[in-house]
């Protein structure tokens, strides 16, 4: 019975949480005219961290075009041990790693044979913000491309060769405007070329893609009503 009621619980939890990120998709079609409703407490950022590549578990391989399977990982170094608990919605801010990891591991490309394609996250803090960069090896972006694809339903220009690439263009948008609702920050930190290779460097493969947030340590507990409106 106790085991029951634990799984009724962990499911109310879940779908607590999507409906709370549909809310933020819902600002898409409104056109971010509305207000999201944060609860501010004390959270270890490293289980935010632990509960996104959890739920991205079922993810980590998949069925590529060649007919084989691409594999993946999602590493937590070991800074992310030390980055400590921070005022926030672990619920939303979750589902902005969950963006995050996801992203990565759609633009990455094997970089060594028969080894898991990896998606890096570092942490640290600094003073006043919590630092947070989540980093993958595959397809880079074209400086164009590196606000642009924060925008709603716009994705990365770049093809994959070995697998396609799904999705409605809306993970980095929600993500953005989640991590503004925290008076935080995520942009895309460098997408940086690693080959020599002038053909594959024109094909955009083998780019460091990294993304940065920002979290202020200065938030308080309580909810907030954010107002996309008028934080434009």
């Amino acid at each position: 019975r106790a085991q029951l009621d634990q799984t009724r619980a962990t499911l109310k939890e879940q779908m607590r949480a999507v409906e709370r990120t549909m809310s933020v998709a819902l600002m898409v079609a409104q056109e971010d005219k509305g207000t999201l409703q944060l609860h501010f407490k004390k959270q270890s950022l490293q289980k935010v961290l632990m509960d996104a590549k959890e739920s991205l578990r079922g993810e980590m391989i998949s069925k590529n075009l060649q007919g084989g399977m691409s594999h993946y990982e999602i590493s937590l170094g070991p800074s992310c041990d030390r980055i400590g608990e921070l005022i926030c919605d672990g619920e939303l801010l979750k589902q902005v790693f969950i963006n995050l990891f996801r992203n990565g591991m759609k633009y990455s490309l094997p970089r060594h044979a028969r080894q898991p394609m990896i998606v890096d996250v570092v942490g640290m803090r600094q003073t006043g913000v919590t630092i947070l960069q989540v980093t993958n090896w595959g397809l880079g972006l074209p400086t164009d491309d590196l606000e642009r694809i924060f925008n709603a339903f716009t994705r990365g220009s770049a093809h994959d060769r070995l697998k396609a690439i799904r999705g409605m263009g809306l993970g980095l948008y929600i993500s953005r405007r989640i991590v503004a609702a925290h008076k935080g920050q995520l942009y895309c930190h460098h997408s940086t070329c690693t080959l020599d290779d002038p053909a594959r460097r024109e094909r955009w493969e083998g780019f460091e893609t990294m993304f940065e947030v920002r979290l202020p340590q200065s938030l308080s507990e309580g909810t907030v009503n954010h107002d996309f409106a008028g934080h434009q």
